[in-house]
């Protein structure tokens, strides 16, 4: 009789097509774990063969004669992109700059905080604050 260990191998090596005593394959099948084993294995290597390449839509394919209209609808794409960003970052800008001269025009200059008056201006020292 097959410990769990040796049945476990003998029956993945039965799967991967492994020369296997087939005394050693009886009494591996003879348990049902053995048996659930070899369905799971089973199952695991049908999932796996599956061609993928095959499965995949006919449609993500593009005819040689379609790539140079691809390529260039995406730089028109782009370009139209660019341009479109250029302007409203330009537009943007130029509103942005109106509304800054519009708060800095004023029609008559704010009061005066200090007053300094210097009879004499060449005798003043240079330097300091108003």
């Amino acid at each position: 009789m097959t410990t769990n260990a040796d049945y476990t191998d003998i029956i993945a090596a039965f799967i991967d097509g492994e020369p296997v005593l087939p005394e050693a394959l009886t009494d591996a099948l003879a348990r049902a774990e053995g048996r659930e084993l070899l369905i799971e294995l089973l199952a695991l290597r049908d999932i796996v063969a599956i061609d993928w390449t095959a499965a995949a839509p006919a449609a993500a394919s593009v005819s040689p004669r379609a790539r140079p209209w691809f390529a260039l609808a995406s730089a028109a794409a782009l370009a139209l992109a660019a341009v479109g960003g250029y302007a409203a970052g330009m537009r943007h800008a130029s509103d942005r700059m109106t509304a800054l001269r519009a708060e800095r025009v004023v029609d008559n200059p704010p009061a005066p905080t200090v007053v300094v008056t210097v009879d004499r201006w060449q005798e003043t020292q240079k330097g300091g604050g108003s």
